[in-house]
C-alpha cells in the first residue's frame, strides 16, 4: 500500500498528474458544444467533492481523528482528512474493496454462496460474478461489470457444484475430469482437474 501525505489541494495535484500523463500518452480532444453538459456535470461534481473535503477536514479537526473522504474512495484507494489540515491518500496495487448492492463499500469477499435461484455467486467482488448451480451448461459463467455482460457455457449438462471457499468444483464434466471455477476479486479462473491414478 502506498501512502501520500500533502498539505492541501490533493485533488488538484492528482488532476495535474493525470493531465500530464494524458498529454504525454494521448492526443487532447477538441472541446465542442456537445461537451458543455459534461463540463457542467464535472464542475458540479468538483464542487461536491470540495464540500465533502471541507466537511471531513472540519470533523477531523473537531474529533482529533482522521476522517475518510467517502467521495474519493475507490476500489483500490482512500483519502483521509487529518486533524492538522493535511490529507493522506492510501493506495493499493489491486482492488481491496467493492461496492455492495446498496452502494456502500465493503472489503472484497470472493467466498461463494448458493442463492435462492440455485446460482452460485461471490459475496462481494468488483464485478458481479455468477457460476452455474448445475443443470444446463448454457450459463456456466456470467460476469457483469459497468453495464456489460459476458456469458460462457459448457457443451453438456453440469452437476451441482461442490463449494469450498472461492472455488466451485463440477465433478466428472468429462470422464475422470473435474472442472474447477475460482472467483477472484476482478474475475475468475477455470481449471480442468484430471483424476487418473498413475500406474
Amino acid at each position: 500500500m502506498v501512502r501520500q501525505h500533502q498539505r492541501s489541494g490533493w485533488r488538484q495535484a492528482a488532476r495535474s498528474g493525470a493531465l500530464a500523463l494524458t498529454l504525454v500518452g494521448t492526443m487532447v480532444p477538441v472541446v465542442g458544444v456537445g461537451a458543455v453538459p459534461a463540463l457542467a456535470a464535472q464542475s458540479a461534481a468538483s464542487a461536491a467533492d470540495r464540500a465533502s473535503e471541507a466537511g471531513a477536514s472540519a470533523l477531523a479537526a473537531a474529533t482529533g481523528e482522521r476522517v475518510v473522504i467517502e467521495s474519493a474512495t475507490t476500489e483500490s484507494s482512500r483519502v483521509f482528512a487529518n486533524p492538522d489540515g493535511t490529507f493522506t491518500q492510501e493506495t493499493n496495487a489491486a482492488p481491496v474493496r467493492a461496492k455492495k448492492h446498496d452502494g456502500s463499500w465493503a472489503s472484497i469477499d470472493t467466498t461463494l454462496v448458493r442463492e435462492a435461484d440455485g446460482a452460485v455467486r461471490a459475496k462481494n467482488a468488483t464485478a458481479a460474478l455468477t457460476f452455474s448451480g448445475g443443470g444446463s451448461g448454457s450459463s456456466l459463467v456470467k460476469l457483469e461489470d459497468d453495464g456489460h455482460e459476458l456469458r460462457l457455457g459448457w457443451p453438456t449438462a453440469l452437476p451441482e457444484p461442490r463449494l469450498e471457499g472461492s472455488t466451485a468444483t463440477y465433478a466428472e464434466v468429462l470422464p475422470d475430469v473435474d472442472l474447477q471455477l475460482t472467483a477472484l476479486s476482478t474475475g475468475y479462473t477455470s481449471v480442468l482437474v484430471v483424476n487418473l491414478a498413475l500406474s
